[in-house]
């Protein structure tokens, strides 16, 4: 005799007035979903198949979106400074939905898989990038890159294109070798490379998907910002633990030109000499690139071995430099009005850049504790642009006259990453791309700013493209003029593999606005 049938535990909350954690985006939600790994009327998540109630309920709540007529969002750390996760409609809390494992069997694995198989992690889409170091690091394993702020979901991360500085490794989508979307009509399906297959057919049947294996329709899904369905869950890469051996050191603008522009870090006097850092950022106050000015912070942080043997380190007192940028604006947030004087917007973020970005002496920590927790205050803006690395300098020095200009009251970061195979990543520049991340209070003059910086970069011929998960051009053209034929290639790929009822459901206003929802 059939057991009762399950159904996934779901809760909604109508007419929700939801903001990001950033504080500049807004919506009143008809509906907010949570979804959790129960099955109503339970307490605890199944023994076996604990992400199956997830699942089910990315499943039944895509069916209803639809039967309403209604457009719907997946919502994980609500990081993105931009309207990428945002629907006034339906809008669909993935936090609880945070299931891991780590290593899958031999059988599962395709022959031509590219990572060893118990470096594999099948990670729901909730789960958060400290949950996933919390995860790992006791398991003898790390991330092998991720942005500077670990509040943000995997999925959330990925789907935006977010990079680290791990010069070698590329963005966190270089590192996902499975996607699994929940698509139209609830249907579910594993998409992964032809040429790079990661597992078996037998893995997607173990899910219950339909297997999809296609590199345009993987490498344009996986920075796609939700508008290929609801990920449930992805296939990570991740590496033996190692440690993160850090130094911060303080330079005239002057003396960093070389090292901005070519990533030759001779002249610099790092601890490894002229080797190219790990992960190797730059910091810069706009109003301090004067001779003695001492306004250009640098941290290089270096790769060491990890035994097994080894107990893990304690955190790092003081990660200085490595503390998400936006939280440092966060402080100025809070004393800066948007009628401030120009000379003043100017010293408070010295005298601000000066107190948090300070140099510490040497640290080491895993990469967990290396890029730990964020505290976010204020209510701020960012934009992030991706530049070729030899346009670098010319870049910079347009960014900074425009601050100038705008009494920008933010700083200018710069890190450095490969370029990625995903069609819509914005760190798409060989052989790297310096991303440029201006983190600024939040007033119409830095949106004055950004919008004028834009311009100029074009006018110099600059090429520039745009971080899908902050302040972006509402502008069609501009985009397309910063992504090519790949804008063409991404609109081929999802609407090969949604219809156009399909296309209208994972859309929301900024798919609208960037002529990326049709």
């Amino acid at each position: 005799m059939a057991g009762p049938i399950l159904q996934p535990d779901i809760s909604v909350t109508t007419d929700y007035a939801w903001h990001n954690k950033h504080l500049n985006v807004q919506a009143q939600v008809e509906r907010l979903y949570d979804a959790w790994n129960l099955w109503k009327g339970e307490t605890v998540p199944p023994a076996t198949r604990p992400w199956e109630p997830g699942l089910q309920a990315l499943r039944a709540i895509v069916r209803e979106a639809e039967t309403n007529h209604k457009r719907v969002r997946a919502l994980g750390g609500a990081w993105a400074l931009s309207e990428a996760a945002v629907s006034d409609e339906y809008l669909v809390n993935t936090k609880a939905l945070n299931h891991c494992q780590i290593g899958l069997a031999q059988e599962l694995c395709a022959a031509a898989c590219p990572a060893p198989r118990e470096q594999l992690v099948f990670a729901q889409c909730g789960v958060s990038v400290i949950e996933l170091s919390q995860f790992l690091e006791p398991r003898g394993h790390s991330l092998r890159t991720s942005g500077a702020s670990n509040g943000q979901t995997l999925c959330g991360a990925v789907s935006t294109g977010t990079h680290g500085s791990a010069n070698q490794v590329g963005s966190m989508q270089d590192c996902i070798h499975g996607l699994h979307i929940v698509a139209e009509h609830g249907d579910h399906y594993w998409l992964q490379r032809q040429s790079r297959p990661a597992v078996t057919p037998q893995f997607a049947a173990i899910l219950g998907a339909t297997l999809k294996e296609d590199d345009d329709l993987f490498n344009a899904a996986v920075v796609s910002f939700g508008s290929f369905g609801l990920i449930h869950a992805l296939l990570l890469e991740v590496e033996p633990i190692y440690l993160l051996e850090s130094y911060t050191n303080r330079y005239d603008y002057a003396d960093i030109g070389t090292a901005m522009g070519t990533l030759d870090v001779s002249g610099l006097d790092l601890p490894d000499g002229n080797a190219l850092p790990f992960h190797f950022e730059i910091v810069v106050n706009p109003y301090a690139t004067g001779s003695g000015d001492r306004g250009a912070y640098v941290r290089a942080l270096y790769k060491r071995p990890h035994s097994p043997q080894q107990p893990l380190p304690p955190p790092p007192m003081h990660a200085g430099l490595g503390e998400d940028v936006i939280t440092l604006l966060g402080n100025v947030t809070d004393i800066l009005p948007d009628v401030i004087t120009a000379a003043l917007t100017k010293e408070l973020v010295r005298q601000i850049s000066n107190d948090q970005l300070k140099v510490v002496p040497p640290q080491i920590g895993t990469h967990g504790q290396t890029f730990g927790g964020t505290e976010l205050r204020g209510r701020v803006l960012s934009c992030e642009i991706g530049v070729p690395l030899a346009r670098t300098p010319e870049a910079v020095d347009i960014t900074i006259q425009l601050a100038n200009a705008h009494s920008f009251a933010g700083v200018v970061a710069l890190r450095y990453v490969k370029p990625s195979d995903a069609t819509l990543a914005f760190t798409r520049h060989g052989p790297y791309t310096c991303t440029i991340e201006l983190p600024g209070t939040y007033s119409e003059r830095t949106k004055d700013f950004y919008a004028a910086l834009w311009q100029a970069l074009a006018t110099a011929g600059i090429p520039q493209t745009f971080h899908w998960g902050q302040m972006l051009p509402d502008n069609e053209a501009q985009l397309r003029t910063a992504y090519g034929a790949g804008i063409d290639a991404w609109l081929a790929a999802r609407r090969g593999f949604l219809s156009a009822s399909g296309r209208r459901t994972f859309s929301n206003r900024m798919l609208d606005r960037c002529g990326l929802a049709a």
